[in-house]
């Protein structure tokens, strides 16, 4: 089971990546969980704060996801191909507008 701290870093992503980051409001996160904003702004100031370590969070993982693949690919070419697949396999789980 996931600790509450994951719990509100995998639904900011859920709903962030659907919807974009300007859209989703603290409330809408603390909806979606069915708890209290104060639960969430007990982990993080702010929005700000919530997003600095979802950011590094999807960035730890990505850089995982970049090292498994260069550990277990044939060659360099192979390894580029796995890379930007993986990257494009990330990208299309993004709304367009996450970032605007």
């Amino acid at each position: 089971m996931l600790k509450q701290e994951d719990r509100i870093l995998e639904t900011s992503k859920e709903l962030f990546f659907r919807h974009g980051i300007k859209s989703i409001t603290m409330d809408d996160i603390a909806h979606k969980l069915g708890m209290s904003k104060k639960t969430i702004y007990q982990f993080y100031e702010d929005k700000n704060a919530l997003l600095s370590s979802l950011m590094i969070m999807e960035l730890k993982a990505q850089t995982k996801e970049m090292l498994d693949i260069r550990k277990n690919s044939e060659n360099a070419i192979d390894e580029m191909m796995q890379s930007m697949s993986c990257m494009s396999r990330n990208f299309s789980k993004m709304n367009p507008t996450l970032f605007l």
